[in-house]
């Protein structure tokens, strides 16, 4: 999903695709937030690049669906500043 036009992840952005394993969101200018549970469902994930986002500020604590499988989280140039402890 590399460049493409988002501006949010919302809920459930990628619903039915349990099996996915690696996935890139990189150098979308226009995202600016990931919303909760917007990782739900990706129970396979193991890499994840948000990286070159230059207007992502937001990321839901509970973006990710518990328990995960997340072993790589790329966020490089990112706008985001904190960790909300919400």
């Amino acid at each position: 999903m590399d460049s493409y036009p988002l501006t949010t992840l919302t809920t459930s952005s990628f619903e039915g695709l349990a099996g996915l394993s690696h996935l890139s969101i990189r150098n979308c200018p226009s995202l600016t937030e990931i919303e909760l549970n917007a990782f739900s469902g990706l129970t396979s994930l193991i890499s994840l690049h948000l990286s070159s986002n230059p207007s992502l500020h937001s990321i839901h604590p509970m973006a990710f669906e518990k328990p995960t499988r997340l072993q790589r989280l790329n966020l490089a140039y990112s706008a985001l500043l904190h960790r909300d402890q919400d």
